[in-house]
């Protein structure tokens, strides 16, 4: 079970901030600003193959005189796709213009920026991804290094301490690492009692030591089901430790004439002595801060240059309001058969398309057989093509991403604090500030 813990939170580790486009930085302009001025700019500056509204055309490598390329324009089931890529090139406010830098030129387009800003008087930002947020991280990793060195049994605590701590790295959710550092405590509060008689009957007369492992499993349920998938496995992996600490204890007590027995029963030891009460505090503090940090990260992350915070389009989003590749790949799909499908079918959910096409050899029109199949073979080709394209298309943009992603608006920059989120973390620190109240009033 260790194993599968540390490999499971290695796989399922998950950085909880709003990602942007991979091989792309966000750019964006005031709707007001000429669109050739700021064009002109990026292009001084360096800045090459950016994906903009005006340098869009038709997806598509065929002909202009084409039925296919016709087509593309007409009906709502066909235009329906090129009118909703344009909302890429805009934010949800629809108060700014967006345009797509390579990541090679994010330095030309820092520097773009700066003078559109300065110099031209042009509102003008650009969004990056979140970076890791070590502080939270960092915080619960040295609160445990805390409770470690106020322990007496540091080696067990140190076992049991690692997994947690281990899941605070692989899955930084503000509300997760303060349940965390309750875990922790509460761990810390009862190894203690380790191989003590007593123990249950103990728990049933002090039902307050299990507030800490019931609250932080309460937080990790309404964190997700990631959160609470990989808390249920760290447990596991907690029981596999304390499995081989217990055989390890059995195998060095052989070394004596007598089965070693700890003569002091749980009930003989007080729950809130004071190395728990400072335990307690230092767990407060260390909550608190990661609350702070969470405040202060989140309203930075909604200004930008000294603006207002900004939704941008972003590859990942609860709720799809943008088109992904998938649904350019379902419109070229119809958009090719169209000529070829009859009016009357009423089947519009065609797979495979046959029909004849024409060439001219030696004075003859030779006819043959086409079939076309929508199956992965016209994915990986149409992706092929969407690279070879001779203009910076928005497809190569969404061909880069995973093709059934949501994609949606979103501020980058850190971790949403949602309602939810905030009364979790409310939770998480008012449980040891009521926990040291009580133990005040039981002296």
């Amino acid at each position: 079970m260790i194993t599968v813990s540390i490999v499971s939170l290695y796989f399922l580790r998950s950085v909880p901030a709003v990602s942007l486009w991979k091989g792309y930085t966000v750019f964006y302009v005031s709707k007001e600003s000429s669109q050739e001025e700021v064009a002109t700019m990026l292009l001084e500056h360096g800045c090459k193959d950016f994906i903009s509204l005006e340098n869009q055309f038709v997806p598509l490598n065929v002909s202009v005189n084409s039925p296919e390329f016709a087509l593309a324009f007409s009906g709502s089931r066909k235009s329906d796709y090129l009118e909703r890529r344009n909302d890429y090139f805009f934010d949800k406010s629809k108060k700014y213009r967006i345009y797509y830098i390579p990541a090679e030129y994010v330095g030309n387009a820092e520097d773009a920026c700066f003078e559109l800003n300065q110099k031209k008087g042009i509102k003008a930002g650009m969004s990056f991804s979140a970076s890791y947020p070590w502080v939270s991280v960092l915080v619960c990793m040295l609160f445990s290094v805390a409770l470690v060195f106020f322990s007496e049994k540091r080696l067990l605590l140190s076992a049991i301490l690692l997994l947690p701590v281990l899941m605070a790295f692989s899955l930084p959710v503000y509300s997760v690492t303060c349940a965390i550092c309750l875990f922790n405590l509460g761990a810390s509060l009862f190894v203690k009692y380790w191989k003590r008689e007593g123990f249950f009957v103990f728990v049933q007369k002090n039902p307050v030591s299990i507030v800490f492992p019931f609250v932080s499993l309460l937080i990790m349920i309404l964190s997700g089901f990631r959160s609470l998938f990989l808390f249920v496995i760290v447990n596991a992996g907690i029981y596999g430790i304390l499995c081989i600490y217990s055989l390890l204890e059995n195998f060095l007590d052989r070394r004596y004439f007598f089965t070693p027995k700890k003569i002091l029963s749980s009930s003989m030891f007080r729950f809130y002595s004071k190395k728990a009460m400072l335990s307690i505090l230092i767990c407060i503090g260390s909550v608190f801060i990661i609350c702070i940090y969470a405040a202060v990260s989140t309203k930075s992350s909604q200004s930008s240059s000294g603006q207002n915070s900004i939704a941008v389009p972003c590859p990942s989003s609860s709720d799809k309001h943008l088109v992904n590749f998938n649904d350019y790949i379902d419109w070229k799909w119809n958009v090719i058969t169209e000529p070829y499908i009859s009016v009357n079918d009423s089947n519009k959910n065609v797979k495979s398309v046959r029909f004849s096409v024409y060439r001219s050899e030696d004075g003859k029109v030779i006819e043959s057989e086409r079939e076309l199949n929508y199956d992965r073979e016209f994915v990986k080709q149409s992706e092929a093509e969407v690279f070879r394209m001779n203009f910076p298309a928005l497809e190569k943009l969404l061909a880069g991403e995973n093709h059934s992603m949501k994609a949606g608006y979103a501020v980058p920059g850190s971790q949403k604090v949602g309602f939810l989120s905030i009364i979790l973390l409310l939770v998480a620190i008012g449980t040891p500030c009521g926990v040291y109240i009580y133990f005040l009033k039981r002296k």
